[in-house]
């Protein structure tokens, strides 16, 4: 665990403890474009898993923030499933880290309810981040790709 998420981790912890002490039900802090909105519910928080579940929500909502302020054109997945980043696990992978890629060019495929769905991109670029692990498991509208679009690789 890195320091920030520890100290997200201790600092969500103080928190808690203080509504508890006040009897306090609800609390919502903006800061730094940053959003915690916590409700105390019957045991709801009373573990430190509760706790580790909730601060890593507040980080990756955080890193969902700064992901979506790039220029970078995005890829999300359309449909709930296993992602794989190769037809097979033989396969070469269809596109890795700093790939140059075209539009159109098979990305990846999104295996739902048996079908392997193949993920096209819709525009030509650089992969510049993969935000998924081989093998896991997608929610619909999930980030899988970052490019760099064609038009800002020419220009620099």
């Amino acid at each position: 665990m890195n320091d920030k998420t520890e100290d997200i981790l201790g600092q969500v912890e103080r928190l808690i403890k203080l509504m508890r002490e006040n009897q306090t039900k609800t609390v919502n802090i903006e800061s730094d474009g940053l959003k915690i909105s916590i409700e105390q519910k019957e045991n709801l928080l009373s573990s430190k898993e509760n706790i580790i579940a909730q601060s890593q929500l507040i980080i990756e909502t955080e890193k969902e923030q700064t992901i979506t302020e790039s220029d970078n054109h995005m890829i999300s997945t359309p449909l709930v499933g296993t992602f794989y980043r190769s037809s097979s696990p033989q396969s070469d992978l269809y596109v890795e880290l700093n790939d140059e890629i075209e539009k159109g060019q098979v990305l990846c495929i999104v295996e739902a309810m048996k079908v392997m769905n193949e993920i096209h991109s819709d525009t030509s670029g650089k992969i510049v981040n993969i935000f998924v692990e081989n093998g896991e498991m997608v929610e619909y509208g999930q980030l899988l790709f970052e490019i760099e679009p064609k038009e800002t690789i020419d220009e620099a």
